[in-house]
């Protein structure tokens, strides 16, 4: 008897073990889920240390300043574009951001008008008029509060990612070190240097995409503006800052630039798409081959089916930083699971070239 009730003991042991795992993994899940978009703020953070260090390394190399007067440099110098931004291109900015507002309806009143032109676009509209009901004021108080909400959120949002941004370029060595300490003794090498060749690659990736938003924001508005688009001025700023996302902000940015053409004709709405295209095909064919060979190749499928993923869970903080999650991922992957695992070097080497 005590020889059978053993092995009976054993295995109630090892299914409430496994039980307690799947408890405490599935407690874990919850909390990452409910704190998921904070993740997102941190990581936001994480990007704006690595460019604030990166910036400083550079004045550092060339001027030999002290790393924290070269910081204190790079701060005060963005603070002056800043300042000087504001001085002298708010007017007009905030002057044609109010005239694009006004005049995107009457794009959509165009886009209607042609629509119901048609059997099949007359039915679209049909489908998509809202209803001729009244607005409660249980409706307007809780869009209200939805409002406000929102705008909390994003304060405190923008809050934690300037600090984190702040400390992390101070001494990025006590965060790294510390991350390296919950390893084990024989793995904190490798990791230290996988995640210094994460932090390179998110730095080339910045760099990276703030010259393709100043190039599409550049070639943009100048295209429109010699083809005749009013507001062109404006809406090469929204597709240079929207392209920060690559491939559905390329999409995104031209929706207003369509838009604003057809209030004028369908024929500029032609050139705008035409421009546009011209525009991301020299950004994918020329402009961001020429920056890989220092960046983490991203195939499109799997920048979209990211984007895509964190989208639909996140929101739109998910779509804004799919892209370097998924270029910090592609690192790991390839240090610790090809190379380490796999131990496929050469080919993991010749990829990420």
């Amino acid at each position: 008897m005590e020889q059978e009730r053993a092995p009976t003991a054993a295995r109630t042991a090892a299914l409430l073990s496994l039980a307690r795992a799947a408890l405490l993994g599935g407690v874990a899940m919850l909390l990452l889920w409910l704190a998921a978009k904070m993740l997102l703020c941190i990581f936001a953070g994480i990007l704006l240390a690595l460019l604030l260090r990166g910036l400083s390394e550079w004045l550092h190399e060339r001027s030999r300043l002290p790393m924290g007067l070269a910081l204190a440099a790079v701060i005060i110098a963005i603070l002056i574009i800043i300042s000087a931004t504001d001085y002298f291109l708010a007017p007009r900015i905030g002057h044609e951001f109010n005239e694009l507002y006004q005049q995107i309806p009457a794009g959509l009143d165009q886009v209607r008008h042609y629509l119901e032109h048609s059997s099949w676009g007359k039915s679209l509209v049909n489908e998509l008029r809202p209803g001729n009901g009244g607005i409660s004021a249980r409706a307007v108080a809780g869009r209200f509060f939805g409002i406000a909400s929102t705008t909390v959120g994003i304060l405190v949002g923008a809050i934690v990612v300037l600090f984190i941004g702040l400390y992390g370029a101070i001494d990025p060595g006590v965060y790294v070190d510390g991350a390296v300490r919950l390893f084990p003794l024989r793995r904190r090498a490798r990791i230290h240097e996988v995640l210094h060749e994460m932090a390179r690659s998110l730095r080339w990736w910045l760099l990276g995409r703030f010259i393709a938003m100043a190039v599409i924001a550049l070639m943009t508005g100048i295209g429109l503006w010699l083809i005749g688009v009013r507001l062109a001025f404006t809406l090469g700023l929204v597709a240079g800052t929207l392209s920060f996302i690559p491939y559905l902000g390329s999409i995104s940015s031209a929706l207003p630039a369509i838009l604003i053409a057809l209030t004028q004709s369908p024929a500029l709405a032609l050139y705008v798409i035409i421009l546009f295209l011209v525009v991301h095909i020299a950004e994918g064919y020329i402009l961001l081959p020429l920056m890989q060979k220092k960046m983490v190749h991203l195939p499109p499928a799997l920048t979209l089916s990211v984007q895509a993923i964190l989208g639909t869970l996140l929101g739109v903080i998910g779509i804004a930083l799919a892209t370097p999650l998924a270029a910090a991922a592609v690192v790991a992957a390839r240090m610790l699971y090809i190379e380490d695992v796999l131990h496929d070097r050469d080919r993991a080497g010749s990829d990420n070239r």
